[in-house]
C-alpha cells in the first residue's frame, strides 16, 4: 500500500493507493494514524479512490483508526470509495460506522461544519 498525505486546511488527507490487506498494510496505516494524532492532526480523510483491495485485515486498519482518531477527540472520514470497496463496505456493515462522502469537496465541508 502507498500512502500519500496532504493537508487541507486543518484536515489532513490521506490517499491510500493499491491494497489495504494483510498485517504489514495494517501497520503502516495505523502507524500513520498514530503519527497524525501525535502531531494533534485530529481531523483525518481518507481518500479511497486508488484503493484496489480491502481484505478484513484491512477493514480492521480502518475501524481501529477510526477509533484512534476518535478517542483523541478527533474525526476520520472516508471519501472517493471506487465500487469494489463500496461492495465490501457495504457488505460488512461499516456505512454504519463512517461518514462516507462522494466527493473529497464534499468531506471537507462536512469537516467544516459544527461538530454535533
Amino acid at each position: 500500500m502507498r500512502i500519500r498525505r496532504r493537508d487541507a486546511g486543518k484536515v489532513a488527507v490521506l490517499e491510500a493507493a493499491g491494497q489495504l490487506a494483510g498485517a504489514a498494510d495494517q501497520r503502516q496505516f495505523h502507524d500513520t494514524i498514530r503519527c497524525l494524532v501525535a502531531e494533534g492532526r485530529l481531523d483525518v480523510l481518507i481518500d479511497l479512490s486508488r484503493l484496489t483491495r480491502l481484505d478484513s485485515t484491512g477493514l480492521g486498519a480502518l475501524v481501529a483508526g477510526y477509533h484512534t482518531v476518535a478517542r483523541a477527540g478527533g474525526r476520520l472520514k472516508l471519501c472517493a470509495v471506487n465500487d469494489r470497496i463500496d461492495g465490501i463496505l457495504a457488505g460488512s456493515g461499516l456505512y454504519s460506522v463512517f461518514e462516507v462522502f462522494r466527493t473529497e469537496t464534499e468531506a471537507l465541508d462536512a469537516f467544516a461544519r459544527p461538530r454535533v
